[in-house]
């Protein structure tokens, strides 16, 4: 039986970012998860635990934020395998780890609160290298398409990215894991990718001169390794 993929998404991000990928993943059961309407940090993972009791096979495919929720995740439940597209340990920059500056994400807290389109569309900036410049001047087109996001909501979101770290529990996971990241990612630095393969014996490619959203500038080519992967772990 062929899996049942996950999509977990990123930080203010919504279904219609996925659709390229699966354009290539058709033959798939896909469920995506998003995170509208949210209360409190600790429903992110209520969220994805809920649906893998309501599937077989699960693979989860995380990006981002949604990266940090199958790390999560991995603890309490069992999957098939994991995939993170741009995923960290721990948002945050910490003495021994890159990422933001705790400054930055408190700074977009109050942009949501004073302007949340305009810190969104920030955001959506920073995601896409000079070279992908072509893929950002469409993704206004694409977030256009989403399901409009709560200011709590949103909220919310950001104060997990400052709550979660996973580094200590890395070494814990026993899910097969397969790793894509952009070597000019500027939201989740690829060091942090280098750090979660060298915790974990994952599998990890890299894309030079890629930023923060590999699965939407090389879709055909993360379609494959993901169903490679698939393949592996069924």
């Amino acid at each position: 039986m062929r899996p049942t993929f996950l999509m977990l998404s990123g930080w203010g991000m919504d279904t219609p970012v996925w659709g390229e990928l699966c354009s290539y993943l058709t033959s798939y059961r896909i469920r995506f998860i998003n995170w509208h309407h949210m209360d409190e940090v600790h429903e992110f993972e209520q969220r994805v635990i809920k649906a893998i009791a309501e599937e077989e096979n699960v693979i989860l495919i995380g990006w981002s934020l949604g990266a940090l929720v199958a790390l999560q995740v991995a603890q309490q439940e069992q999957v098939l395998g994991i995939v993170l597209l741009s995923g960290t340990a721990r948002f945050t920059k910490a003495v021994d780890y890159p990422g933001w500056p705790v400054s930055f994400v408190t700074r977009m807290k109050r942009g949501i609160l004073t302007d949340k389109m305009k810190t969104l569309a920030r955001f959506d900036t920073s995601m896409f290298t000079e070279q992908e410049s072509i893929y950002y001047q469409t993704f206004s087109t694409l977030r256009a398409r989403f399901q409009d996001y709560d200011v709590h909501s949103l909220l919310v979101g950001l104060s997990y990215l400052l709550e979660r770290d996973m580094r200590n529990t890395l070494e814990a996971i026993q899910t097969p894991l397969l790793l894509l990241h952009g070597e000019a990612d500027n939201v989740c630095p690829v060091a942090g990718a280098y750090y979660i393969q060298q915790k974990t014996g994952a599998r990890l490619y890299v894309w030079p001169e890629v930023g923060h959203a590999p699965h939407i500038t090389q879709a055909r080519e993360c379609a494959d390794l993901i169903k490679q992967f698939a393949a592996e772990v069924t």
